[in-house]
């Protein structure tokens, strides 16, 4: 549904590119969906479960 390149940090947490800010997503229609993260020198994870997407949503795994 949607692409966008991010940074892992070293303490685990995923910030966009600027280094500082939330990864967002313009443009999703609200629904449930998995989020899945790709990284080059790690395993992909998925969520378990579909998440909400509505306005604004902070994504733990």
């Amino acid at each position: 549904v949607a692409t966008r390149a991010a940074l892992l940090k070293s303490d685990g947490s995923i910030v966009d590119i600027d280094g500082n800010s939330a990864v967002s997503f313009n443009g999703i229609t609200s629904g449930n969906y998995y989020v899945v993260v790709y990284h080059r020198n790690h395993l992909p994870i998925i969520s378990s479960q579909p998440i909400t997407f509505s306005n604004e949503i902070g994504v733990g795994f």
